[in-house]
């Protein structure tokens, strides 16, 4: 798999602009910690990084067995404990003909996306 970079900057008061490859976001600090909820916060952008990953590993193996899928929809909740298990509630809702047995399959192939697999792995930092 190749490198993956994303840079972070400071835009204004608690904004930060996220640069990923020609791309860029911003995220925003809830007001109860002192930004304006302009935007995501970064725990939402976790949240939203997992669902879109599941989604698209969904979408791309129903593409590959050449399933039509026409919609799938992913709710998650989380409500961290510091010093406890963290655990994350989601509701995947997969809209398509198909029997329930390929349906049980995409729900299955959910739990494969790379970046759920990063964070059930755990990730180490390391200062360059």
């Amino acid at each position: 798999m190749p490198k993956m970079e994303v840079n972070a900057s400071v835009e204004e008061n608690m904004v930060v602009r996220i640069n990923a490859r020609d791309n860029f976001l911003l995220a925003d600090a809830t007001e109860k910690d002192g930004g304006n909820s302009a935007y995501a916060s970064p725990k939402e952008m976790f949240m939203a990084s997992v669902a879109s990953c599941k989604v698209m590993t969904v979408m791309l193996y129903a593409k590959r067995k050449g399933w039509e899928v026409e919609d799938v929809e992913i709710h998650l909740e989380f409500s961290p404990q510091y010093g406890r298990d963290y655990v994350m509630y989601q509701r995947i809702n997969i809209i398509a003909e198909l029997e329930e047995e390929k349906i049980k399959k995409l729900k299955e192939i959910a739990e494969l996306c790379p970046v759920g697999q990063y964070m059930k792995q755990g990730v180490t930092f390391v200062d360059q």
